[in-house]
């Protein structure tokens, strides 16, 4: 596993990271939303919503304050309202991923108790998780991968997993940086969606 170079700067790891967010989003057809994910307890349309929910979790604990004209763009299926595709959900995380990164970029106080390499965590885990339920590939830095598996690892124990996180998994020896990231949350890197 490569380390990050000094010149990663995380936030531009974390923007990166959304960027790649919005465009696994915004691949979500209109078929996809009943299709199984890696995570057992979600098909698309359910991660969609959960991952909706957090991010807007996340904009409001980095300090950043939410405004009334977002309001009627909470999470809560109304992401599937216009066309049935991902598209409305990614509008609306495009809302949210602004919000994320200034607190961030300003190093609010909400942002000093939210260890950002956890929040890489989540969003690189469950956009892992769409792209592969929805045959979507995803580029991402490998600085991003290496600070979220870190920040796993420093977090992360065998007892304290609990319901949210599986068991870890045995990368194979030649795993991409990714592959032990998703591994490490409990995913099976090799899982693939049934075929259509």
């Amino acid at each position: 596993m490569t380390a990050p170079t000094p010149a990663a700067n995380a936030v531009d790891d974390l923007e990166a990271t959304l960027a790649q967010t919005t465009t696994v989003l915004e691949g979500v057809g209109a078929d996809d939303w009943h299709r199984p994910t890696p995570c057992p307890d979600f098909d698309v349309h359910a991660l969609v919503d959960h991952m909706l929910t957090w991010s807007t979790t996340y904009a409001d604990r980095v300090g950043v304050s939410s405004h009334p004209e977002h309001q009627h763009h909470l999470p809560g299926r109304h992401h599937a309202a216009d066309d049935g595709t991902g598209h409305h959900a990614a509008a609306v995380f495009e809302e949210l991923a602004p919000r994320i990164l200034t607190g961030y970029r300003s190093d609010s106080a909400g942002s000093r108790e939210l260890p950002l390499g956890i929040v890489l965590m989540d969003f690189l885990g469950h956009t892992w998780d769409l792209a592969v339920a929805t045959g979507q590939n995803m580029r991402v830095p490998d600085s991003a991968v290496v600070r979220a598996l870190d920040a796993g690892r420093s977090m992360l124990t065998p007892d304290s997993r609990g319901d949210s996180f599986g068991p870890e998994v045995e990368p194979a020896s030649d795993a991409t940086d990714l592959e032990r990231l998703v591994a490490f949350l409990g995913r099976d890197p090799r899982w693939a969606a049934p075929a259509r």
